[in-house]
């Protein structure tokens, strides 16, 4: 499995990616240089996660992973991945927003160390502890 951040070439890609996880709404190509964490194999991107930084505090939205390589650890290790590359840019909070009905994804963060907040599950976690 490689991991990289996607350019506005994989723009394609990461469209088929979250479409396949019943996610349909609009993606924006000037907020993917940079921006997108991708995992492929193959040539072929198979998960991919939103990382917007603002100084030392960052909002992860939008892990998708393509149905063939659901409840692999391609989700967990992406976000894994992330998370080292984001200590080592010095962010210090990592914010996500997770859907009430999403069990997988709030089991996950709370596995990986985020505290869930609120009616709108709310996970945070504080770096480099």
């Amino acid at each position: 499995m490689k991991y990289r951040y996607a350019t506005i070439n994989d723009l394609p890609a990461i469209t088929k990616c979250i479409a396949s996880t019943q996610y349909y709404g609009p993606i924006d190509a000037s907020t993917l240089d940079g921006h997108v964490l991708l995992a492929e194999t193959d040539d072929q991107v198979v998960a991919c996660m939103w990382i917007m930084r603002c100084g030392r505090h960052c909002y992860l939205d939008m892990l998708s992973v393509i149905p063939e390589y659901q409840h692999s650890g391609v989700g967990v290790k992406l976000l894994v991945v992330a998370l080292r590359d984001l200590r080592n840019k010095g962010v210090e909070y990592v914010r996500a927003s997770i859907h009430k009905d999403n069990k997988e994804a709030l089991r996950i963060a709370e596995a990986m160390g985020g505290a869930i907040h609120g009616d709108y599950k709310i996970a945070f976690r504080k770096l480099g502890d």
